[in-house]
């Protein structure tokens, strides 16, 4: 008898943690890289597991790379890292990224920006994302 309730509980237990992980997990999915836009933090051709969630109980800072929906093709994802937020100024000028006055300090990217833009104040309820391979990204 204490075997099969150890089985039983056993079990029941499987089953919950299953339906647990399976709750928290539901918005898992796989994203395929298929723009060298990333390069070289990912390659196209790449595969990323994305977690779909609206809060991380953190708000997104710069820095983050994030899945975004393609602002002409909404079915088209795109993955990009956050350089602004809300409230941000910012601009690129002679291959730097200016930040709120300060030239924003960039590890990840390959080669300096061969392009001026802004400068642009960041909306509210908005951020500035960008490819890390700011010269062939269509950002």
């Amino acid at each position: 008898m204490k075997k099969r309730s150890a089985l039983t509980s056993l079990l029941l237990l499987m089953l919950l943690a299953f339906l647990v992980t399976t709750a928290w997990l539901r918005p898992l999915f796989s994203v395929q890289v298929v723009f060298d836009s990333m390069e070289p933090t990912l390659d196209e051709g790449d595969r990323v597991m994305v977690l779909q969630k609206e809060d991380w109980g953190r708000p997104l800072i710069r820095g983050d790379v994030i899945v975004i929906n393609a602002p002409k093709k909404s079915e088209d994802l795109l993955i990009k890292r956050v350089i602004g937020l809300p409230g941000d100024n910012l601009w690129i000028e002679e291959g730097r990224l200016y930040l709120n006055n300060m030239v924003a300090r960039e590890r990840y990217i390959p080669t300096k920006a061969v392009y001026r833009y802004g400068p642009k104040k960041i909306r509210k309820g908005r951020l500035f994302v960008l490819g890390d391979n700011r010269n062939v990204s269509e950002d």
